[in-house]
């Protein structure tokens, strides 16, 4: 599996240029809106069940695509000054 980040702060482009990415070559899109969206009908944005389904959505598919063997384009919102954003990505 190939993992390609494409990182940086909200609605700069970045689900555009993956999915650029996606069209162009093997790799499948995975975007950050996939996961933020479907919780937002249940759940408010930042509170603990939305950070802890957030996570583990995310973290599954990244799994499950590595498994299989699935290249990944991931876009990232990233507070760039924020240590809590950088030790998550890591």
């Amino acid at each position: 599996m190939r993992l390609l980040l494409i990182i940086g702060p909200p609605a700069v482009g970045k689900m555009t240029v993956g999915r650029a990415v996606a069209d162009r070559s093997s790799f499948r899109l995975f975007h950050n809106h996939h996961t933020i969206e479907m919780l937002l009908d249940v759940f408010d944005y930042g509170t603990p069940p939305f950070r802890t389904l957030n996570t583990e959505f995310r973290r599954r598919v990244m799994e499950e695509a590595a498994s299989s063997g699935a290249d990944l384009v991931f876009t990232f919102v990233w507070g760039l000054d924020a240590a809590a954003e950088a030790e998550y990505l890591e």
